[in-house]
């Protein structure tokens, strides 16, 4: 495995080491997204790209051995190796049950066994020529992030990944394709590829659509759908239902994201309805609702988006089945809660949701330092998240609500899930960047007005609230000093509204404005401004350190999450609406009574 990983084409992430699926289902909603953006904002100069799903027609049993043997060959695997692996696969015979009676042997020519643990592997290599033809051709350029078409304070932090022209888990291939020349030089390297390995591919269960999701209006986009429809299926906004990549849904309209919703929520109804005739107890129900019914969620649900009406009436439906209509006087919460706080450990719908973003939330804080993305995802969200928010730093982004002048696409978009997460976090928490400092680079980019406490009910501050002052940026009325470690006020020389520096340094002396207790360090400073490991360990441990936000979470997924970062225990506080009267043992006889048995 370790061997494979290094010798196989990183876009390939179907059962590779350190390679994870939703990594490929997070850079497609990002790039759709970006591509809906980028052509309302510029429909003249935007390309108009279309994603090709290729269905490989029984892509294990097509691989020819001689063929996987020259593969495994150009990868300088030796002869003996390869002479093992084909004694082992092709070199034997297999028998055939027809009714109960086996057939006479027959010997296996080709193909590879599904469900052999080394099956998998052989088949990446099978299949890696055909993705370094595409990633290699020059005739395929590959979607690139488009730049929005308005103006930016700064430069961004981040790099634009190089252009996406292939994703691949196993034998699900994408390809994106700009133009009927692209497509056609595609068909070649599929041509090629066939003659070769004997695969094959199955145009009837094959699908292209639009990354933009609209009507293709382009000269060579209309060329390249009209073309495209003669061999394959094609989905935009006009379609009825929606499409899956991976097991994640694809929509473009209302209609396509209800039929998903409703798809998913018939599924959780259908597997209620199987286990309920179950008399199991309250502990049982919630230990099946957790393992068996919620689990068909977490997949999809990591990178989809859900209208807080769907969360709560999955919640609802869970609910009902561990209540099994007994009008109980319990407050909902209480059943997330431990057991040994009197819950249930029943896992919330939403806030699972949530803990599933940690992932991409723990790389954008650390900026990839320990490389838990891919590189090329990194970069994609980092620099989506800052031409969306106008931001040049993911700092600023990540943590300051206020600071963010997002659009229509980061509020629905693929970056949803991971602020909205982050938002949590920071409202429950309500951390004062006392203990987690902001980066020098970073405060700069803020707004004038997130640097001041209470400014708006301030009579003295009104000046903040005329437009010059709140289109203003902390760079405008401060700059850092010689070495970059903290901040200091402009001369009236250097900015460009000395009466309004003037008015702040005044109610400043006179304690009339306040500063924010993160910026307050940085004007006067009496650490040393840490680095971004530093900064975001020193905010995680803030998360860590405070007992609350763990608690509102009422999950025991994200709390475990929370408090292992670090590998701190921490001793546990109530809520304050925690009945304190009922020990764990009574709460354990009241779970165990014959009531929940009673139909």
């Amino acid at each position: 495995m370790t061997v494979a990983s290094r010798l196989i084409n990183k876009v390939q992430t179907g059962f590779m080491q350190d390679r994870y699926i939703g990594d490929q289902g997070m850079a497609l909603r990002v790039m759709m997204d970006n591509a809906k953006t980028a052509k309302g904002n510029d429909k003249d100069e935007f390309e108009e790209y279309v994603g090709v799903m290729l269905d490989n027609n029984k892509a294990y049993d097509r691989v020819h051995p001689h063929y996987l043997a020259q593969v495994l060959q150009k990868f300088g695997f030796p002869m003996e190796f390869i002479r093992c692996i084909e004694n082992l696969f092709f070199d034997n015979e297999i028998f055939i049950n027809m009714n109960g009676f086996l057939t006479k042997p027959v010997k296996q020519k080709r193909g590879l066994r599904q469900g052999d643990s080394i099956s998998p592997i052989l088949f990446n290599f099978a299949i890696d020529p055909f993705i370094l033809s595409i990633t290699n051709s020059q005739d395929i350029s590959g979607y690139s992030i488009n730049q929005p078409s308005q103006h930016h304070r700064g430069q961004f932090s981040s790099t634009p990944p190089p252009p996406t022209k292939i994703m691949a888990y196993a034998d699900d291939i994408l390809i994106f394709v700009k133009s009927r020349t692209e497509y056609m030089a595609m068909e070649e390297c599929i041509k090629t590829y066939g003659k070769a390995s004997n695969s094959k591919i199955n145009y009837d269960k094959s699908l292209a659509f639009p990354l933009h999701g609209g009507r293709m209006e382009g000269y060579f986009g209309t060329r390249l759908k009209t073309y495209t429809q003669q061999r394959m299926k094609w989905f935009d906004y006009s379609s009825p239902e929606y499409i899956k990549y991976l097991g994640y849904p694809i929509y473009y309209t209302k209609q396509q994201r209800d039929c998903f919703i409703a798809d998913l929520t018939a599924k959780i109804k259908v597997q209620v309805e199987f286990l309920n005739p179950r008399k199991i107890s309250m502990y049982g129900k919630a230990n099946v609702a957790n393992t068996i019914i919620l689990s068909k969620l977490w997949h999809v649900l990591r990178l989809t988006p859900l209208p807080k009406a769907t969360i709560n009436k999955l919640n609802s439906i869970i609910y009902q089945y561990i209540v099994d209509e007994k009008r109980l006087q319990i407050k909902k919460d209480v059943y997330y809660l431990p057991k040994d706080q009197g819950g249930l450990d029943l896992l919330h719908v939403g806030v699972q949701q949530q803990t599933l973003q940690m992932r991409y939330i723990t790389a954008l804080l650390y900026h990839d330092q320990f490389k838990t993305i891919p590189r090329y995802l990194y970069q994609l969200m980092s620099h989506t998240l800052q031409m969306e928010t106008n931001l040049p730093h993911i700092d600023t982004i990540l943590k300051f609500k206020k600071a963010r002048s997002y659009k229509n696409n980061l509020k629905d978009g693929a970056m949803k899930l991971i602020i909205e997460t982050m938002n949590s976090l920071l409202t429950n928490c309500r951390p004062d960047f006392t203990d987690t400092p902001i980066n020098v680079n970073a405060c700069l980019t803020l707004p004038l007005t997130t640097i001041y406490k209470d400014w708006e009910d301030s009579e003295t501050a009104d000046y903040l609230r005329n437009p010059t002052a709140k289109r203003s940026l902390v760079q405008d009325f401060f700059k850092p000093n010689h070495n970059y470690t903290a901040l200091e006020y402009k001369t009236r020389q250097e900015c460009k509204s000395p009466q309004i520096l003037y008015k702040l340094k005044r109610d400043h002396n006179n304690n009339q404005l306040h500063l924010q207790d993160f910026f307050s360090n940085l004007l006067h400073p009496k650490n040393s401004i840490p680095n971004h490991q530093e900064e975001a360990t020193s905010l995680i441990q803030h998360f860590e350190h405070n007992s609350n936000i763990i608690w509102l979470c009422k999950n025991k997924i994200i709390r475990q999450l929370l408090l292992k970062q670090l590998a701190i225990q921490l001793p546990i506080q109530l809520p304050k609406d925690h009945n304190k009267n009922i020990n764990p043992k009574q709460w354990k006889a009241f779970y165990r009574s014959h009531m929940h048995q009673s139909p």
